[in-house]
């Protein structure tokens, strides 16, 4: 990826040389859709000076570097974020999470919010929400884009004529408040997401909810094998009414 974005800054090059106010929109406009897969620190070394100017002078629009978050860092060490879904999407569809991060993300209305847990990989390996219910139609927020995404950036599953056998599966439901950004979405296997056991503990929460109970606590662990950036398995835990329930629901890779 980054011999990638280098050829295609070389290839704006006599765009830059010029006027450089001129050329901001075209290196913009070439690099925009590739910057999001790879982060810009690891382009420094890549491209010249005058094209990294031009590409700095374009970094709030579309976006934002991690280091310029401004973590806290907490008394074990770990970097600490809080952002807001929709206003930091460019950070939280960064294919590249921070490592050993607290990442707390308040929903669109900024009255819910969801903390993810890296771990050394940059991968979420938990996901914490205090509450669950229902959020109205309107308040809720999907983006087909992204979940089609999630297959290709994350080791999802194809078959040998290249058909998608995993979802972009959120952590947290749509119906839930989950926001539609990367870090929301693991593959996740087609029919476990949309029919199988991950679907019927989603079902399990909304009649839950249904009958004015109280789904507290809410907390799920991405089990990962060795590198692999697309879970195995999840083990979910949370209260109803104060009663624990825990569950484990395997994400099994799609027949060939």
């Amino acid at each position: 990826m980054i011999e990638t974005l280098s050829s295609v800054v070389q290839e704006t090059k006599p765009l830059v040389t010029g006027n450089k106010e001129a050329s901001i929109n075209p290196l913009k406009e070439t690099i925009e859709n590739k910057v999001a897969e790879t982060p810009i620190l690891n382009l420094i070394d890549t491209i010249d000076n005058t094209s990294l100017e031009c590409l700095k002078a374009q970094n709030e629009t579309f976006h934002r570097e991690w280091s310029n978050t401004a973590p806290i860092i907490s008394d074990s060490g770990r970097k600490e974020f809080n952002l807001i879904s929709g206003q930091d999407r460019d950070l939280l569809n960064n294919k590249e999470l921070p490592s050993n991060s607290e990442i707390k993300v308040y929903d669109y209305d900024k009255n819910n919010f969801t903390v993810y847990n890296t771990d050394e990989s940059s991968r979420v390996s938990e996901f914490i929400r205090p509450e669950i219910k229902i959020i109205p139609s309107e308040n809720r927020y999907f983006d087909a884009n992204q979940t089609s995404k999630t297959i290709a950036c994350k080791d999802g599953e194809y078959d040998n004529y290249g058909n998608k056998l995993d979802d972009g599966g959120h952590l947290i439901a749509n119906e839930f408040g989950g926001i539609p950004e990367q870090i929301n979405l693991v593959p996740m296997e087609s029919t476990t997401n949309r029919h199988g056991e991950w679907r019927l503990m989603e079902k399990d929460l909304e009649k839950a909810i249904a009958n004015n109970q109280k789904i507290s606590e809410f907390r799920g662990h991405c089990i990962y094998d060795d590198s692999s950036k697309r879970p195995s398995g999840f083990e979910v835990t949370y209260n109803v009414d104060g009663k624990p329930v825990s569950v484990y629901i395997d994400n099994p890779k799609g027949v060939i």
